[in-house]
């Protein structure tokens, strides 16, 4: 394992805890896992869900692998026929993914997204024509929560059919990719990069996974304030530290110091601030990091709330599924009152002796020692463990809990339209009009006003325009 900065090391171990702390230094020991998402545009590949069920149908056992590649081959032909996106070469399958999926039984589904798979190993995946085709997208397990995010979202009415999002930070695409096949078909997405090269590669992907209603663009985050969009959603995976891509970048590791996590979280309250007045009323900011400490998560998120006018939104998480819940207490911010009926099923009220005082973590009531399928909560009312959901503020994936890299997330809702006099790193104004902007009225309205901003030479460049006028 490559030595960890020492300072990177006492902070985290403080922050964590003494048991959480030490399943992570032990899984920074091991090779970080691999995972792959089907992307449901492409059929059949759609088709092929990785159930219990499908694998007995499709997967061939193991210790007969090497006798079975015709057998594989047959099967690779029956899901992808002469009429699919891309059909895969007889010679060619012992080097594809597809094949990775038939002979090796040692699969699991990434629990917050049933699209998701975790690999035994990795293969080659740039000898894999269903790569390039666009059938799945290799992408870290923890990263596949958004879309659990956005499902409920969307479930619950925050976001409508016709939702107009944003993800600020795209490249190289995979939250995108993401997003994109959680919303409703109506909607609008526009995914955005600054830097040029990056906005490229973003580009290619999105062309990949084929949705229509996409829009790549290659702009800062202010320069939306100069147009008439009105986002009811945006996804801002802002630039971090990369403390919790150490197992896999040792260039993360050169670069990190103390002051760069200071200089991080002052880069990321200026983006958010930036884009601030593009987020309608009520609109939702899912604020995401891929790094530990709590001055780019908890103390941004903070920030957010009590500066810019924002309520914490709990998304309903499974205990088993083992997210770590906020390091530093959230629950004084503004939080969603009226929770979703799903979180409704263990009330706060039930919840004492034995949780964080930040949130309604029950996994610290030992589900494990639940005896059957039954748990006692304080209360005494008996519940099924299945019906268990976590209602925290903030998730965190920390390698050894939960599979993938490091990730920090938090759902937040803009409650006020104007942001206050705020002092940051370098300056900044506040313009008079700052947080005021008239709302485009219809998603054609939106489109049409895309379509055309290259040739206005308006200040948002896209790169990218594949949305289908005509049909709005």
């Amino acid at each position: 394992m490559t030595t960890l900065p020492e300072q990177f090391l006492q902070q985290a171990k403080k922050l964590m805890g003494e048991q959480i702390y030490g399943s992570f230094i032990k899984a920074m020991e091991e090779p970080p896992s691999v995972a792959i998402r089907l992307n449901p545009f492409k059929k059949p590949l759609a088709a092929t869900k990785l159930t219990e069920e499908s694998k007995e149908q499709v997967i061939v056992p193991k210790e007969k692998a090497e006798e079975s590649k015709e057998q594989a081959a047959e099967i690779l032909n029956s899901l992808f026929p002469d009429d699919s996106v891309i059909k895969p070469a007889k010679e060619e399958i012992k080097q594809t993914i597809a094949t990775e999926l038939i002979v090796n039984c040692q699969l699991s589904t990434v629990n917050w997204c049933p699209e998701g798979t975790i690999l035994p190993s990795r293969p080659d995946f740039t000898l894999d024509p269903l790569l390039h085709a666009g059938c799945y997208y290799v992408q870290e397990a923890s990263s596949m929560f958004v879309s659990h995010v956005a499902k409920h979202l969307v479930s619950q009415g925050f976001l409508t059919d016709e939702a107009l999002v944003l993800d600020l930070c795209a490249a190289p695409g995979g939250k995108s990719t993401a997003l994109r096949a959680a919303l409703g078909d109506s909607s609008i997405l526009i995914a955005n990069e600054t830097i040029r090269q990056r906005a490229m590669i973003l580009r290619e992907n999105i062309i990949k996974q084929g949705h229509p209603e996409v829009i790549v663009t290659n702009n800062y985050a202010a320069d939306f304030t100069s147009t008439p969009l009105l986002f009811d959603a945006i996804l801002a995976d802002v630039p971090c530290s990369g403390e919790g891509m150490f197992r896999k970048d040792e260039g993360a590791i050169k670069q990190w110091t103390p002051e760069l996590t200071q200089q991080c979280a002052q880069l990321q309250r200026q983006i958010i601030q930036d884009i601030w007045p593009s987020l309608k009323e009520n609109g939702i900011l899912i604020y995401s990091t891929c790094t530990y400490n709590v001055l780019e998560d908890e103390d941004n998120i903070e920030w957010i709330c009590q500066n810019l006018g924002g309520r914490l939104i709990p998304i309903p998480v499974n205990p088993d599924w083992n997210i770590t819940g906020p390091l530093k207490p959230l629950d004084h911010l503004k939080i969603l009152s009226d929770v979703t009926e799903e979180s409704k099923r263990i009330l706060p009220s039930e919840v004492k002796e034995g949780r964080r005082p930040n949130n309604c973590q029950l996994s610290t009531f030992r589900l494990s020692e639940c005896k059957g399928n039954l748990f006692t909560l304080p209360s005494g009312r008996k519940v099924e463990r299945s019906s268990i959901v976590n209602c925290q503020l903030a998730y965190r994936f920390i390698p050894g809990r939960t599979p993938g890299e490091g990730l920090f997330m938090a759902v937040i809702q803009k409650t006020s339209p104007e942001i206050k006099d705020l002092a940051l790193v370098g300056g900044g104004k506040k313009d008079k009009d700052f947080g005021k902007k008239k709302e485009i009225k219809a998603k054609t309205t939106a489109a049409a006003w895309l379509s055309t901003a290259v040739r206005r030479q308006n200040n948002i460049r896209v790169l990218l325009r594949t949305l289908k006028i005509t049909n709005l």
